[in-house]
């Protein structure tokens, strides 16, 4: 016979809670200390890694719509932070790249977003967390076998 478990001791509703919480306090402190969403910050750190990466590659990489990636890049062209090229071999395809701007800017919030990790680490331990990033890794493979044919091939 199961037990029955009771909601909140649940593994599952732990973790939602503790990646809800996470990415309100990281996109609250990006936004004070940035004026940039978590979101925005995902996408510059795609983007410093993959200059020239489409639109399209970010929001399959991410996991998220081309509408959402649309939206937060507009944000990012207006502050300065990214510049458009048209794709010569595609002309609906736009290419990104940081700017000057954006490059000192995602330096500056990846250092910080770096520390909050790493004080994460203090406080459970190197071990633990390498232990941890295993775990998610495993169920994060689970769940996109769940899915199937639904996921993006670029995540598969």
């Amino acid at each position: 016979m199961k037990k029955t478990m009771n909601l909140e001791e649940s593994p599952m509703l732990k973790i939602h809670k503790f990646m809800f919480l996470a990415d309100k306090l990281l996109d609250r402190e990006l936004h004070s200390r940035f004026a940039i969403s978590f979101s925005q910050f995902r996408m510059l750190s795609v983007i410093a890694k993959s200059p020239g990466i489409s639109q399209k590659k970010i929001a399959c990489i991410q996991e998220t719509t081309q509408a959402a990636v649309s939206r937060h890049i507009d944000v990012l062209e207006k502050m300065a932070f990214v510049a458009l090229t048209t794709n010569s071999n595609n002309r609906k395809e736009h290419n990104l790249h940081l700017t000057a701007k954006g490059k000192v800017l995602t330096r500056k919030s990846f250092i910080f977003v770096e520390g909050k990790a790493e004080a994460m680490m203090e406080i459970v331990g190197q071990k633990r967390m390498v232990e941890l990033g295993n775990i998610f890794d495993i169920l994060v493979e689970s769940v996109r076998k769940d899915y199937g044919d639904s996921i993006p091939p670029c995540v598969k």
